[in-house]
């Protein structure tokens, strides 16, 4: 069988899994575009591994959208990806977990699932993180949550069914879930372990009614929960459209202030390291402010930014000769004239916002 033919087939025995799959895929190519038109640059090891922002725009959660009234965010983040290495493994990972409970239960209830153990897994991390005082504006978002819903309705599901395939299946799960919770533990700040605990509670509660769901495969009451659950995903998304363009303006005025203060700080930074005497620790600090203002600036600034590092790489770990220093001064001068550049197209941007507004 051909790898097309193998495709389409697929597609047809698993549809929901396949588009819930797509559709992860299509967002955070989403993200992407708007991330590269916005002209502020999008690090590779972020775009890879660490998360770039923009996730606000597409959905994903916080306490403070909750605490403002937007519920919907609870389904839209189910969408959200910030990195590739994380929308592929949760792609990887729904597509093994979700043909297994799609092949039982059918596409209908397979959405139903994915609705409930989504919306119901991040309801339940709210709550926990209300709870705990987290951070009101930590993001959070992804299939995860889904996919431990998944896992715990597995494993509930595979251990009731008293064979030893369910068994087996019951125990990978278990498996799965511990390596999940410990990989949790090590690296609390880029996994959401109150969303993963969440998700996996209501999958729990779902493998419970795993007769019920069998049962209800091909009853009117399946289609319809999927339908409606499908529904529930258009208008999610339709609000978090209609809110968005609304909040755009304000947002992008936050940004652009956001943007200027961060120049002003480091034009400082970048004259203390010109009169220094001892360039190492101001130019340690300038490194720093580098790395941080390089995503804020356009492409000409962040060129200079790459032909300045590695001379003030070389004055943060040794005392610069009296020959550098000239260097030294002329890399700062033509460093601070394009951070006033800079700062004098965010002031126009930010004075073109208002008047709009």
């Amino acid at each position: 069988m051909t790898i097309p033919n193998k495709l389409a087939r697929e597609f047809r025995d698993y549809p929901a899994t396949s588009w819930i799959c797509v559709m992860w895929i299509v967002v955070f190519a989403a993200m992407t575009c708007v991330q590269l038109a916005s002209g502020e640059a999008l690090p590779l090891s972020r775009w890879l591994v660490f998360g770039f922002g923009g996730g606000e725009r597409f959905g994903d959660l916080t306490l403070a959208d909750l605490e403002r009234g937007q519920v919907w965010r609870l389904v839209t983040c189910n969408f959200v990806h910030y990195s590739l290495i994380h929308v592929t493994l949760n792609v990887l990972a729904m597509y093994q977990l979700g043909t297994i409970v799609e092949s039982w239960y059918g596409w209908h209830q397979l959405l139903f699932i994915y609705g409930l153990t989504g919306t119901g897994g991040n309801l339940l991390s709210a709550l926990g993180r209300s709870w705990a005082h987290s951070g009101v504006a930590v993001h959070s978002a992804g299939g995860s949550v889904v996919i431990m819903g998944l896992v715990g309705l597995c494993a509930v599901a595979g251990w009731r069914s008293r064979t030893p395939d369910g068994r087996w299946l019951a125990t990978v799960m278990l498996s799965f879930t511990v390596s999940t919770a410990a990989l949790g533990w090590w690296f609390p700040s880029v996994i959401d372990n109150w969303g993963h605990a969440g998700g996996f509670a209501v999958g729990v509660v779902l493998g419970l009614l795993d007769r019920w769901f069998l049962a209800s495969v091909r009853k009117p009451s399946a289609h319809v929960a999927g339908v409606l659950t499908l529904l529930l995903f258009v208008v999610a998304a339709g609000m978090q459209f209609v809110v968005d363009r609304r909040e755009w303006p304000v947002r992008l005025e936050q940004t652009l202030e956001r943007r200027a203060r961060y120049v002003v700080w480091a034009s400082a930074e970048l004259k203390k390291l010109r009169i220094s005497a001892d360039t190492r620790s101001d130019a340690a600090l300038v490194e720093k402010w580098l790395a941080n203002l390089e995503p804020w600036l356009d492409a000409p600034a962040r060129a200079e930014i790459r032909a300045f590092r590695p001379l003030v790489h070389e004055a943060a770990r040794s005392p610069l000769e009296d020959t550098r220093r000239p260097a030294l001064a002329g890399r700062v001068d033509r460093m601070l004239a394009e951070l006033r550049r800079n700062y004098e197209i965010v002031r126009r941007r930010l004075a073109e916002l208002k008047e709009s507004r």
